[in-house]
């Protein structure tokens, strides 16, 4: 016989006097005749679920629409910065044959194997299986990290990267798992968002140089993508206020630069916060413009 999990003493007061009963009796359904394993991971799921109402991170609060939103972006950019990585490497090492500056050994199995999984984790989320997106976010992010601390942090990334992805896996995370991003519309726009950034950012290498994440073009090619996307995208989205927000989210990720600067840069940072402002104002214009006349105040 199951009991009533413990995990639902984590809800707000208000919602358990109203939903108790009913989580109640799905765990007891769920877990009818299931083994330990089984029923500790149904109690997972209701302590999950009970900390997202306490967070407000439902699907049906405002920050869990935007994050519903800003999760593929943080998923393919993540997976776009890794290809240009990986291309990088490859290219100094069999075109350009100079592998000044490249980690090797242990350090460079485990970036390019992160990379790999990354760019996976793109290609998972074009493929429209989000759960697989989830989890290699997950496992690129942990190889990031434990290469850093096991073989010391290489030299064109950064901690900055790492900080980055921990933040762009924040918001994977924190997507609503009842809303995933697998709709045509969204994951056309998130490729075309990671395809534009790694040709970009490409550019330079093909020509021998370096493209570090601390270098003003790794942050200003994302952002301006982003910000084209806003402003093309979002009036057609359902909910332009929700995309708007999910846009700036995504943006997050690539201002970690600031941790690896030696000063503070006004300049660079007034440009990185005006493209998304732009994005975001074009995108109001055009839905203000949409409206049939004599709609809305």
């Amino acid at each position: 016989m199951s009991r009533t999990p413990w995990t639902l003493a984590l809800y707000p007061r208000a919602y358990r006097r109203a939903h108790g009963d009913e989580i109640a009796a799905h765990y007891a359904e769920s877990t009818a005749g299931a083994s330990r394993t089984e029923r500790r991971r149904e109690a997972a799921d209701v302590a999950g679920h009970a900390l997202r109402v306490r967070l407000r991170l439902t699907s049906g609060d405002p920050l869990g629409r935007a994050l519903a939103v800003a999760a593929p972006y943080a998923v393919t950019g993540a997976a776009a910065y890794a290809l240009v990585v990986f291309a990088q490497m490859v290219m100094r090492v069999v075109w350009f044959r100079n592998p000044m500056f490249l980690p090797d050994g242990l350090s460079l199995g485990l970036i390019t194997a992160a990379d790999l999984i990354l760019i996976g984790a793109g290609a998972a989320v074009l493929g429209g299986r989000w759960r697989a997106a989830r989890r290699l976010t997950l496992l690129g992010t942990a190889a990031i990290a434990v290469q850093q601390a096991a073989t010391g942090v290489y030299v064109l990334d950064g901690p900055s990267r790492l900080l980055s992805l921990a933040l762009s896996l924040v918001l994977v995370l924190g997507c609503p798992p009842d809303i995933p991003p697998v709709g045509r519309p969204i994951r056309r726009a998130a490729g075309v968002f990671a395809a534009v950034t790694s040709l970009l950012l490409l550019v330079p290498v093909l020509g021998g140089g370096f493209v570090l994440f601390v270098s003003v073009i790794a942050s200003v090619v994302p952002v301006l993508a982003l910000s084209v996307v806003l402003a093309v995208a979002g009036p057609r989205s359902a909910a332009p206020g929700a995309y708007a927000a999910g846009i700036g989210l995504a943006v997050l990720p690539w201002l970690t630069y600031v941790v690896q600067m030696l000063r503070w840069e006004p300049e660079i940072t007034g440009v990185l916060v005006a493209l998304p402002a732009a994005g975001a104002a074009v995108a109001w214009a055009r839905v203000r413009l949409a409206r049939p006349a004599g709609a809305g105040g």
